[in-house]
């Protein structure tokens, strides 16, 4: 692993349920990317609890 880089593993339970957010993009979308979100490309995601 890269120095400097910090690893944090953790557990959602009943009472605990971790979010994690992406990082702020730093460049702008791409054209191929602009058009999937503009011509309405779906996306797909498991539900909780799926992998």
């Amino acid at each position: 692993m890269p120095a400097g880089l910090t690893v944090r593993v953790v557990e959602n339970t009943d009472k605990q349920f971790h979010l994690v957010l992406p990082p702020v993009p730093t460049d702008e979308l791409s054209e191929e990317a602009l058009d999937g979100v503009a011509g309405g490309r779906r996306s797909y995601c498991l539900p909780w609890g799926r992998q």
